[in-house]
């Protein structure tokens, strides 16, 4: 006997909230392990062993996201509309391909670490480790593609659980490099196991035929190229720096990266909530609504990221010492460096192009940046050093902007003046400014309890200040809108009619 159809709705609704809160722990899990580990790991290795930590991760964070080609991904499209032996089929070809790009990682890595010496001390641990977190990476699709949130949610957390473990463990009881890097590997290798295992059980007998691996691959294949350019072009400062610079120095510039888990919790979960509503609208060539709630998502971000930027900005030195001893206060400059990229690259627009089936237009601005962006940070670094490495990435992310701008604008057929609330976010960037110059004034002010305890005075101090000038320059009705109402009550907005 079935329920109720009124019920029905209800249950999948409760259903997919649980799903959703299992998969954000998760994410909130690994994106803790991502400041934690760094965190813990510069206060029991020295220079060069943090340095190679951080160079193991710029291999195994970039790879991935190059040569999976948007392959693994794109078992989210295919699977949930595919019957049991289509999708099988589909997996297995997803299988291969991640299987050629680990040995393809392998080979990246070895050149890499030849170019840089014989004695390199990453070595072939290092090479195994890469081969295999790539191969392993999809495992990271695997489960959500045939929707089984759940399961997927406990892989990725029992899987950052243990990388943990292992790793602070290991320099805990050795204080040196290469246990931590064997760590690395025996968690990445058993990760490796899980996955052929669940492969294997789904896939069964299926084998890839020419039709499907051509069906596949031409859904890819646009948006992979895409994201592969992308990720060169945000990490070849990191590449450049990792090339020319000891690995000391590496790790210090680094540093400034582990602050990117605060654009990821805002950025990319407004990108994941806005996209099926962009293509909806889409469908409906509602170009007037996808632009509304661009405008609308990305005055969001700016309330929410620009406040937190100028604080960690003029806070820099103190923030680092506190997290990462004073031996790394001199990243101060990489950090605010960094920042000013992610302030650039959140006022979001490539995902209305995408939406609007302009992929591969976004696929050629990327292409178009990448050699200007790496001819900036090259010539920043032999002009200035280590700060100017970060020119590139500033180059690129505004030449990237402008002409995806610039094509959006075309596209509506209005003016790159018209496609933002440009005025409001120009004043949450001024109230932020002062907002960050009230708590330097609070903070500096005589106070027992040293760094952590002026950080803390300066924060409370900048909150206060910040929520006041959003009333004073008259943003009061804007917060409300783009926050929504539950969020703006908890900022005192809750009277405000949008």
């Amino acid at each position: 006997m079935t329920g109720s159809p009124g019920k029905q709705p209800a249950a999948r609704k409760l259903a997919l909230g649980k799903s959703v809160a299992s998969m954000g722990v998760a994410t909130a899990a690994d994106l803790f392990a991502q400041v934690a580990i760094p965190i813990l790991l510069v206060r029991l290795l020295d220079e060069t062993g943090f340095g190679l930590y951080r160079t193991l991760w710029l291999i195994a964070g970039t790879l991935p996201g190059v040569l999976a080609l948007g392959v693994p991904q794109s078992l989210y499209y295919f699977l949930p509309r595919s019957d049991r032996a289509r999708s099988a089929m589909f997996v297995a070809q997803a299988a291969l391909h991640m299987l050629a790009a680990g040995a393809v990682a392998a080979a990246g890595a070895a050149l890499f670490l030849w170019l840089q010496g014989d004695a390199h001390p990453l070595g072939w641990p290092a090479i195994v480790f890469v081969a295999l977190w790539v191969t392993a990476s999809l495992l990271d699709y695997l489960y959500v593609a045939q929707q089984r949130i759940p399961s997927q949610a406990k892989t990725n957390l029992a899987f950052t659980s243990l990388r943990v473990v292992s790793v602070l463990g290991a320099a805990y009881v050795w204080r040196t490099w290469e246990p931590v890097l064997a760590a690395h590997v025996a968690v990445v290798a058993l990760k490796a196991v899980y996955c052929t295992i669940a492969v294997r059980r789904y896939v069964g007998a299926a084998t890839p035929n020419r039709e499907s691996v051509r069906e596949q691959y031409g859904y890819a294949l646009p948006v992979g190229v895409s994201g592969a350019l992308y990720m060169l072009r945000i990490r070849l400062d990191q590449w450049l720096v990792a090339s020319l610079f000891s690995a000391a120095q590496f790790g210090l510039y680094s540093i400034a990266a582990v602050f990117s888990p605060l654009q990821t919790l805002i950025r990319v979960t407004v990108n994941q909530v806005i996209q099926p509503e962009l293509s909806r609208l889409q469908s409906q060539q509602d170009l007037a609504g996808m632009r509304a709630l661009n405008q609308r998502t990305n005055l969001a971000v700016t309330m929410l990221l620009f406040p937190a930027i100028a604080f960690i900005a003029v806070w820099a030195e103190s923030i680092l010492s506190v997290l990462f001893t004073d031996r790394y206060a001199g990243a101060s400059p990489f950090v605010r460096m960094y920042l000013l990229v992610m302030a650039i690259e959140s006022l979001e627009i490539a995902i209305v192009l995408v939406s609007m089936g302009h992929g591969r237009f976004v696929m050629k601005v990327d292409a178009i940046v990448l050699p200007f962006a790496v001819g900036s940070a090259l010539l920043g670094a032999k002009l200035f050093g280590l700060v100017g490495a970060s020119a590139g990435a500033i180059v690129g992310a505004i030449l990237a902007q402008v002409l995806l701008y610039s094509r959006f604008a075309s596209l509506s057929d209005i003016r790159v003046r018209d496609t933002q609330e440009w005025w409001a976010m120009a004043r949450v960037v001024a109230a932020s400014a002062l907002a960050a110059a009230a708590s330097v004034v609070a903070g500096s002010l005589d106070a027992p309890g040293g760094a952590i305890v002026r950080l803390a005075v300066a924060g409370i101090t900048f909150a206060l200040v910040y929520r006041i000038l959003l009333t004073v320059f008259g943003l009061a009705p804007k917060v409300r809108r783009a926050l929504g109402a539950r969020l703006a009550r908890m900022l005192g907005f809750g009277g405000v009619d949008a």
